[in-house]
């Protein structure tokens, strides 16, 4: 799955651009101006070239089909993904719990990155965080097919929103799985130093996110007073939606480590049972 959004992506970029296509082509094509009356701004200014983000770049075709088929196919295979990575956690959760004859009183604690989740003031089993963290993955799945299906060039919104959906959710995944990750560790649940490193790497990916946030803020307000400050929004949006594709790359590329070990422990789990 990780691999089809990657050759998906690296693929719709380089047909666009080997097509000669630019941000000029896809700007009249959606007449994206129109967007801007309200605001008074010059219809040239808003289709100058600058750098498109992926979005624009599964507009026109041929560029379109591969965009659409690429990522739905993606959806599908993150949709039984989640589930499953979902599924290995609560179990491995579970059998440790009846070991320990704690039944599902296991509960989740916020790790020291992600303090300021222990002032909601409400305790979570960490089998059943499992279990709603698969089904947010496939719920980011499912806003992945409008998003890759239903073009700028068919509906702003209906796009807009649907990336929305998948990218919010997709980032409290991350954020999830790390919380999940962490407690398997602290509870003694899965002792593998691959599992500790993931788990280390999603922390430093977490605070990369934290550091990207506030500079997002000062950089919106820097801008907010300049001229040009909608052109220069468009562009720097382009450039925070491929950091925000990297982050998310770099932190599903742990996944499968982490599913790995876990499939690893449920094989050696079952092995002894059958031994007794």
């Amino acid at each position: 799955v990780h691999l089809t959004c990657v050759l998906t992506n690296a693929a719709t970029l380089t047909t666009f651009f080997a097509g000669g296509h630019n941000f000029r082509d896809v700007c009249e094509q959606i007449k994206e101006s129109t967007l801007y009356k309200s605001f008074k701004v010059n219809r040239d200014k808003v289709c100058l070239d600058r750098l498109p983000t992926i979005s624009y770049t599964g507009v026109l075709l041929p560029e379109q089909c591969v965009f659409a088929v690429g990522l739905s196919l993606a959806a599908f295979g993150g949709f039984w993904a989640f589930y499953l990575i979902g599924r290995i956690q609560a179990e491995c959760v579970r059998r440790h719990a009846a070991l320990k004859g704690k039944g599902k009183t296991v509960l989740a604690r916020a790790p020291p990155v992600l303090w300021f989740l222990s002032y909601l003031g409400r305790e979570i089993g960490l089998e059943d965080l499992c279990r709603k963290t698969g089904r947010l993955g496939q719920v980011s799945s499912f806003w992945m097919l409008p998003t890759a299906c239903v073009s700028m060039k068919h509906s702003i919104i209906i796009h807009g929103l649907s990336a929305f959906f998948f990218f919010g959710l997709a980032c409290i995944h991350v954020v999830c799985t790390y919380c999940i990750q962490h407690n398997l560790i602290l509870h003694e649940v899965v002792s593998n130093k691959h599992f500790e490193r993931s788990c280390r790497f999603k922390k430093v990916l977490l605070r990369c996110a934290a550091a990207f946030f506030v500079a997002g803020v000062v950089v919106y307000f820097s801008l907010r007073f300049t001229p040009d400050h909608l052109y220069l929004y468009t562009l720097g949006g382009a450039l925070g939606q491929y950091t925000t594709v990297v982050w998310l790359m770099s932190g599903f590329s742990t996944y499968y480590v982490d599913l790995t070990v876990l499939l690893d422990l449920e094989e050696s789990n079952r092995q002894q049972d059958i031994a007794l």
